[in-house]
């Protein structure tokens, strides 16, 4: 279906982008996207620190904080975005789908020179006032942050133009932009060394590959539409519905942070900043784990948008469930059997002394948050953004309350527990929404989803048994691989369906004929 006798390739990708293997390979994609340039910031935080001094790598580091929260500008535009262009897409309403796409990127620059004139006026109140930087390096220091003031509208125009590929299920394209673009945000300043330190020249840099980012994303998403400068390009009948669905994700994106950090600033003044060390080092580790439900989420996003066929959201739906809760379960079921072994062997003694209920009870707690993540990009995905903002809205003051009582009592092991208390309750509550809205269909998925969910619940409970009663290393080991041998067997035979065997088999075996014709290829080679 077209519009105004517009002509338009088919969207025959919706169909296919519903499949498992897409999904998996989309979402496969998007952890490549997030972790590469992570490695990379490994290798880059060294170099940089001993070149420039820890001063310098102070104000870069939260340059890098301050662009990222300034891309709470675009006021849930982005994704907003991505949501309306997903059904626009699926439906084939091209003309609606332009005058979506520019009026995205119009509003998103108009809030991102909004953004950076904030930032700009406020960046002397900043380093002279706030931030304890040495008078010496003030001057320096303002400079840069008048450079960050420019990359802001920058930034706020990537997230219109990366919704065109989500919608559109581009995540192969979108991620071959995504990681050399993220890669230049640590490797720009490195480039820069050679030549000089100065903070101006390095935030510079990093503006350079922001500018560089942004035009390679602009290209990549209009070749994703048809006649992209045909007209309209403005769309004034969706300007309520941008703002009411982008204004509502804008208060979850505020408050969810704050909730976030809050456990942080609490301890800290509560306790010690030795007692915030102990607390957010097996923190900022444990939760490398949301690479994982993040990058699905991404890629169910735009599906459970597009409202052509809400049956096909259901599966995808408890499928996505099911298989995130079965990979990290054993993942985080083994972070809490040797949690005070890794503690030990990473960070030291003191920290296993310390810390090792703090980590076994967050990773409890990024578990449950991870499947938290599914229904609330489903209900998100349905237009109802303001549900998931109303749930945060009521939890702050509760949590907020919670973790001082928590805190003040029991340390950073009642800050733990509080924070896991109340993603428990949060995922409680998204999942009940979304079983009683009746918009999922209900069928023979419902009793293996909820098999593998009680299961779940079981291996988790064995693995803090297992820690509990022992604490010889070799004796857990030995205890949990029998565990890890049997809930295996379990799995495959009670909770994965027939067809999903079958799949698994195929997967295998296209595996297994690969590596075997590398090989035979490399020796045959080899021997002539």
């Amino acid at each position: 279906m077209t519009q105004n006798g517009d002509n338009e390739v088919p969207y025959e990708a919706t169909s296919e982008a519903r499949s498992g293997s897409s999904v998996a390979r989309n979402t496969l994609w998007n952890i490549l996207g997030t972790c590469l340039p992570l490695l990379l910031a490994l290798v880059a935080f060294p170099i940089l620190i001993s070149s420039i001094g820890k001063e310098r790598f102070g104000v870069l580091a939260i340059a890098w904080v301050i662009l990222g929260y300034f891309g709470l500008f675009d006021l849930g535009l982005g994704r907003a975005t991505t949501r309306f262009l997903a059904g626009s897409f699926a439906r084939e309403h091209v003309i609606e789908a332009r005058a979506l796409f520019w009026t995205s990127l119009s509003l998103n620059l108009i809030l991102g020179l909004i953004g950076g004139i904030v930032f700009a006026v406020l960046s002397p109140l900043l380093v002279v006032k706030v931030l304890s930087i040495s008078r010496a390096l003030q001057p320096e220091s303002l400079n840069a942050f008048y450079l960050m003031a420019l990359t802001v509208p920058l930034v706020n125009l990537t997230t219109a133009v990366r919704g065109v590929l989500e919608a559109r299920h581009r995540f192969g394209l979108l991620n071959a932009i995504q990681i050399p673009t993220s890669a230049l945000t640590y490797l720009a300043p490195l480039l820069v060394l050679p030549f000089s330190i100065s903070l101006t020249w390095l935030i510079g840099a990093l503006a350079v590959s922001r500018l560089l980012g942004i035009v390679a994303f602009l290209i990549a998403a209009l070749g994703c539409l048809e006649n992209p400068f045909a007209g309209p390009f403005f769309a004034r009948k969706k300007l309520r519905e941008l703002f009411s669905y982008g204004g509502w994700l804008t208060v979850s994106n505020v408050i969810g942070p704050l909730m976030v950090y809050a456990d942080r600033f609490v301890i800290g003044s509560l306790s010690s900043m030795t007692a915030v060390t102990y607390y957010s080092t097996p923190y900022e580790a444990v939760t490398r784990l949301w690479a994982l439900p993040q990058s699905l989420s991404r890629t169910v996003f735009p599906i459970f948008a597009d409202d052509t066929a809400s049956h096909h959201d259901a599966r995808i739906y408890k499928n996505a469930i099911k298989y995130l809760a079965l990979i990290l379960a054993p993942i985080v079921t083994t972070i809490i059997v040797f949690a005070p072994d890794l503690l030990r062997l990473w960070v030291g003694e003191a920290f296993a002394r310390n810390s090792t209920l703090v980590l076994q009870i967050l990773a409890a707690g990024v578990l449950v948050n991870s499947l938290a993540l599914i229904p609330f990009t489903y209900i998100q995905g349905v237009g109802r953004p303001d549900v998931t903002a109303k749930f945060h809205l009521v939890e702050a003051p509760f949590y907020l309350l919670l973790l001082w009582f928590g805190v003040q009592h029991f340390g950073i092991v009642g800050s733990a527990a509080a924070w896991t208390i109340r993603v428990s309750v949060d995922g409680f509550l998204l999942a009940l929404y979304v079983r009683l809205s009746g918009e999922l269909v209900v069928s023979d998925d419902d009793i293996h989803l909820s098999r593998s969910l009680i299961v779940i619940s079981l291996f988790i409970v064995s693995g803090c048994l297992i820690s509990a009663l022992t604490g010889s290393t070799s004796i857990k080991i030995f205890v949990w691989v029998l565990l890890l041998v049997g809930s295996t067997y379990g799995t495959w035979r009670g909770l994965l369906m027939q067809h999903e065997r079958r799949g698994l088999y195929r997967i295998a075996g296209r595996t297994l004929n690969r590596t075997v014709r590398i090989f035979s290829k490399n020796y045959w080679q080899g021997k002539s």
